[in-house]
């Protein structure tokens, strides 16, 4: 898979539409993450699963970045959604337990 920016908005797209709809396609790829951290979030973690040669990957609210991608790119409302909720403490079964080091 290419590790363009676009192919990677086009797969952020795929995930849902709304929080519970990306909750529930993690759930299903066994990603889990940790809160408040833009490298490694269940979303970012799925990422670089699916897109191993991202290299540097990072997600929040508003945007996300990766090695080599140039400016920053937009988020889908549905992920939005989801990082938002899941940093707030929503979806505690996404979560991967201690901090990463």
């Amino acid at each position: 898979m290419s590790t363009h920016p676009r192919y990677i908005s086009m797969f952020l797209e795929t995930l849902g539409a709304t929080a519970d709809e990306v909750a529930a396609r993690l759930r299903k790829e066994g990603v889990k993450g940790w809160r408040a951290h833009a490298h490694t979030c269940p979303v970012a973690r799925l990422v670089k699963k699916k897109y191993r040669g991202v290299g540097e990957f990072n997600i929040s609210q508003h945007s996300f970045a990766c090695s080599g991608g140039g400016f920053p790119r937009g988020v889908p409302d549905g992920v939005s959604n989801f990082i938002t909720k899941f940093d707030e403490g929503a979806y505690p079964d996404l979560e991967a337990g201690d901090e990463p080091s």
